[in-house]
């Protein structure tokens, strides 16, 4: 239970900060906190929840670096009985009561009995785990606040505040082991006394007056804000002779005078009517109201508040009967709970594996395998930690190598394997688990390899002029480019008789870029044409007149072509005469050609044949271009207009 409010009256001065910080300390541990409310709160299909919950807690603690003494509970003090009997009737109903004559007596009040069984499985698991268990001679808390008292701990772990009745200087609460929050608050006794004002005989009052485990409902009709305001106006180590002369005085010697009416806007005495219509004397004021205050009002009734209500507080206090406070006083600094049972404390042995594995499986209700992964990385640990003191032991793991470096939490580790000595069914011949790098390189630095020498990289001077690039060297090749390079590799795989029927075509641009698409071009347009003649004009026939009036001619890049006037003429004019009434749509090519090249050579071929019309209207009046045509060159937004594209594929130039 603890003592009541005692945990919102010292939050202020309440620390949260993580477990990790409290590596390599020792603390004590009062076991009952954990299991009972394990039994509790835990759901009842679960197979011994308290034994599961403090394993797990346990190695948390271990993996972290603290090592954890579980004090065990002793006799419960007489004080206690009552309160005991209670809890037992509440809980197990009247049926334990045992009546005798005018006294009823309960079977082991303080003995424990039903808590006792539970409390021993606890110790044989922690023994199973190496871990140090004590029992105490009385209260688990007051045993753990003594050995705190004593240097033997570096703090305690309890939720039940008369740790700080007991004696102890340092207590840890709420501590979590969730990984996400895996948090603790410290609870000091020196900012206690320093910032708050309470002494340790301060507290063992307000346990008196607001409950404790010997007083379960302390003084009925005691505030919380009114205690602490008469308590904080005591002298440090007068709290006992204090309540000691209010038990033994039969006398009231004063009175308590009832709190006269105060204004609400001014905080005044008077009432807010009264002071609208004749004013306020501390207000200076005659009529009109008065002026609004939040400050404190200095009357004679506020003045003596304070003490008022310690005289309440008195006459309640006096109505308990049986109230002995000495006793009370005795018992939160009796030095009988130091003692202890087994001597000095001993650090954490070596935990025994194969004990574990049988309780795990009997208790727990654990598969073998499972109940080997969790209390093998233990070994491992107390191992890292503990094994360089005692090194003729031989021990059943032996670390072969480290594989890699991890990173828990923001802890560098090692992940480190390790091998049986002895082959057993139940445990896995190789393991790894993970150890804190520090404590590898401390005591088993001939686990790390050495690291091999990467070579040295010539160091760069600074302000060092940078090399330029020629742009000549690096140029990136755009389109045109990219298409003259494909056109010239396909040049080169012609046969010698198609360079010679098409050399006329790379001619007519100059050398051009247009000069080489025209060549992919003409040779698709000859096979459009042969395919749309159907017997007009025979492909054969035309294609031999045509080469052999080409022979005729040539054409350079930097002058324009000289075109013989009869042959090809009457050519040209034939085939437009059979093509130009031809109204299928062509397929509309992409072309990136010269516009103004296609000119002159248009030019040059209207001017053999000025005299003819039709060539003139060839080359002015664009062809009928058909429906479809047109749907297929909106769709290409690159692509040459069509009409353009239909009359250089008809006219095979």
């Amino acid at each position: 239970m603890g003592v009541k409010y005692l945990w919102s009256i010292v939050e202020p001065i309440c620390k949260e900060k993580p477990v990790a910080e409290l590596f390599g300390k020792r603390l004590a541990i009062d076991t009952a906190c954990w299991v009972v409310s394990d039994n509790q709160v835990l759901p009842s299909h679960i197979a011994k929840p308290h034994l599961r919950n403090l394993f797990f807690r346990t190695a948390s603690l271990l993996e972290n670096g603290i090592d954890p003494i579980y004090v065990l509970e002793g006799k419960a003090p007489e004080l206690k009985g009552k309160v005991m009997k209670k809890r037992n009737e509440a809980r197990f109903g009247t049926c334990q009561t045992v009546t005798s004559g005018s006294t009823s007596t309960t079977q082991n009040s303080t003995g424990r009995c039903r808590y006792k069984f539970v409390q021993q499985e606890c110790k044989e698991l922690l023994t199973a785990l190496g871990v140090i268990t004590i029992t105490s001679m009385g209260e688990a808390e007051a045993a753990c606040a003594g050995l705190n008292r004593q240097g033997a701990v570096d703090g305690c772990i309890t939720v039940d505040g008369d740790a700080f009745l007991y004696g102890a200087k340092i207590v840890y609460r709420n501590l979590s082991t969730d990984i996400t929050n895996f948090v603790c608050q410290e609870y000091s006794m020196d900012l206690i006394e320093k910032r708050l004002n309470f002494s340790r005989d301060k507290l063992v009052a307000m346990a008196i007056l607001f409950g404790c485990d010997y007083l379960p409902d302390g003084v009925p009709g005691v505030g919380k804000e009114s205690a602490l305001r008469v308590i904080s106006t005591w002298k440090n180590g007068q709290a006992l002779e204090i309540l000691k002369s209010w038990v033994s005085d039969e006398t009231v010697g004063d009175s308590i005078p009832l709190r006269p009416a105060h204004c609400s806007q001014c905080k005044h005495p008077g009432s807010l009517r009264a002071h609208a219509k004749s004013g306020c004397l501390q207000c200076e004021t005659t009529s009109g109201g008065c002026k609004p205050s939040s400050g404190i009002c200095h009357c004679e009734w506020h003045l003596n508040e304070i003490h008022y209500e310690e005289v309440a507080i008195r006459e309640k206090l006096k109505r308990l009967k049986d109230l002995n406070i000495e006793e009370i006083f005795e018992e939160f600094k009796n030095e009988d709970h130091l003692k202890r049972k087994g001597g000095s404390i001993q650090p954490w042995q070596m935990p025994c594996i194969q004990t574990f594995l049988e309780i795990a499986t009997k208790k727990l209700k654990w598969e073998p395998h499972y109940a080997a992964a969790k209390v093998l990385p233990l070994l491992s640990r107390w191992i890292i930690i503990h094994g360089k003191n005692q090194c003729q032991k031989q021990f059943p793991v032996t670390p072969l190598r480290i594989l890699k470096k991890r990173v828990k939490r923001g802890c560098p580790m090692y992940e480190v394997e390790w091998k049986f000595n002895n082959e057993s069914e139940n445990f896995p011949s190789h393991f790894n688990t993970l150890e804190p790098q520090f404590l590898i390189e401390k005591d088993f630095q001939f686990l790390i390899p050495i690291p091999i020498p990467k070579p040295l990289k010539p160091s760069k001077k600074k302000n060092a002029p940078k090399k330029i690039k020629p742009c000549d060297d690096v140029r990136k090749l755009d389109v045109v480019d990219m298409f003259r390079n494909m056109n010239l590799e396909t040049k080169k795989k012609l046969d010698s008789s198609t360079v010679s029927e098409d050399s006329s075509l790379f001619d007519l641009s100059g050398g051009t870029d247009d000069s080489d698409l025209s060549a992919i071009v003409n040779h698709i347009c000859n096979k459009k044409t042969k395919s749309a003649d159907n017997g007009r004009i025979s492909d054969s026939e035309s294609d031999s007149h045509y080469h052999e009036e080409k022979s005729s001619f040539t054409s350079s890049p930097s002058t324009s072509p000289v075109l013989p006037q009869d042959s090809l003429s009457d050519y040209v004019i034939q085939k437009l005469d059979l093509q130009r009434h031809d109204e299928r749509p062509l397929p509309n090519f992409s072309l990136n050609f010269s516009f103004e090249k296609f000119l002159e050579t248009s030019s040059t071929l209207a001017h053999s044949r000025s005299n003819d019309t039709n060539s003139a209207m060839m080359f002015s009046t664009p062809l009928k271009q058909s429906r479809n045509s047109n749907e297929n060159a909106e769709q290409d937004s690159f692509a040459t207009p069509s009409p353009l594209a239909e009359r250089f594929s008809r006219i095979r130039i």
